[in-house]
């Protein structure tokens, strides 16, 4: 479903758009940026494996099969309060919201980092992710 809203949201913005000229003028001032999909081959193998799926594809223990061992969730593997285990990860590889073995084991939260660091501080980054 978060794909479905970020599509939604362009539509709704692109409408605004061209009914409003303070949207019009925000929109001429804002750098605006939606990624409708982090994590294409979790996103694939979630509608083709496992639809309660949430990590990327990383074969964790390399033998070339993916299994809940595998994977690594994205929104917990950035440097920020990683590791926190709050009730909203586990620290347990096995687990479907494991942030990873160390902070950015995977390369996609390190890169959407590098590539919002020119707009910060004014910079709001909004995740749909949805499902278990």
């Amino acid at each position: 479903m978060g794909v479905e809203v970020c599509l939604r949201l362009v539509k709704v913005l692109v409408k605004a758009a061209r009914d409003d000229a303070a949207v019009r003028e925000a929109l001429s001032i804002l750098h605006v940026v939606i990624i409708p999909v982090m994590n294409p081959d979790g996103y694939q193998y979630s509608h083709d494996e496992d639809r309660s799926w949430r990590k990327n594809l990383r074969d964790n223990d390399g033998d070339g099969r993916i299994t809940d061992a595998d994977g690594v969730d994205l929104n917990r593997n950035f440097d920020a309060w990683w590791g926190l285990n709050d009730g909203g990860s586990d620290s347990a590889p096995g687990g479907s919201c494991t942030g990873g073995r160390i902070p950015s084991a995977s390369r996609r939260p390190p890169r959407s980092a590098t590539f919002t660091k020119p707009y910060a501080p004014a910079c709001a980054w909004i995740s749909t992710v949805t499902g278990t």
